[in-house]
């Protein structure tokens, strides 16, 4: 238990400075892009809920392959005891970020984000942090260019699907309601996914040989 224990003291150390690098770069685009003008400030927030748990997945889990975990292996730590962190400090931070919109919600005079819209950013994390695992399976198997390719095309993605949702001002005003609620309704769909993209990254891991 002392070794899983410094794994994620490891990992949430390493992956709270990437989440708070992120968070003030978001703070501080927000703000200038929605300077003078209330409702751009909101939209951009609304752009960069779900951006943000999307790409943090997937950029992290890249960067597992090739620097965390190597790191965490030659400091000792065993192929189990890294992955229980690396699923825990990851999953963790996702939680962490729809918290912080949650306690904005709660501070601001007027709610940001709608339940259902934070529920969606949720399901939309779970399905990212899935193939944030199968990314990082894909780098320890294939190398870091197989990844990286991934890598793009995931950030495409999430920005596209960022773009929809940040446009939205309302559910109830918005041709894509029955999209999302949709996408809400099945969560349990990018659960069953994030688990078995998780035992997928189990089992390469285990097999992964350390280079120097």
């Amino acid at each position: 238990m002392k070794g899983i224990g410094r794994s994620i003291y490891y990992w949430l150390i390493n992956l709270e400075k990437v989440f708070l690098a992120m968070v003030g770069t978001v703070a501080v685009m927000s703000i200038l892009m929605g300077a003078g003008d209330r409702m751009d400030f909101i939209a951009m927030l609304n752009l960069y809920l779900p951006m943000m748990g999307g790409i943090f997945a997937i950029a992290i889990m890249l960067s597992a392959s090739t620097y965390y975990i190597p790191q965490s292996l030659s400091l000792g730590a065993t192929r189990k005891e890294t992955y229980i962190a690396m699923e825990i400090a990851t999953h963790l931070l996702m939680v962490q970020t729809l918290l912080l919109a949650i306690i904005f919600n709660m501070i601001l005079p007027e709610a940001i984000w709608s339940a259902d819209y934070i529920v969606i950013s949720a399901v939309c994390y779970l399905t990212f942090a899935g193939i944030g695992n199968a990314m990082c399976a894909g780098g320890l198997k294939l190398g870091n260019r197989a990844a990286m390719v991934i890598y793009m095309i995931m950030v495409v993605l999430v920005a596209g699907i960022a773009g929809a949702m940040g446009a939205m001002t309302g559910f109830e005003e918005n041709s894509l309601t029955h999209i999302m609620l949709a996408i809400k309704n099945f969560w349990f769909v990018a659960l069953i996914f994030d688990i078995l993209m998780a035992a997928v990254c189990y089992v390469v891991l285990r097999k992964h040989e350390v280079r120097a």
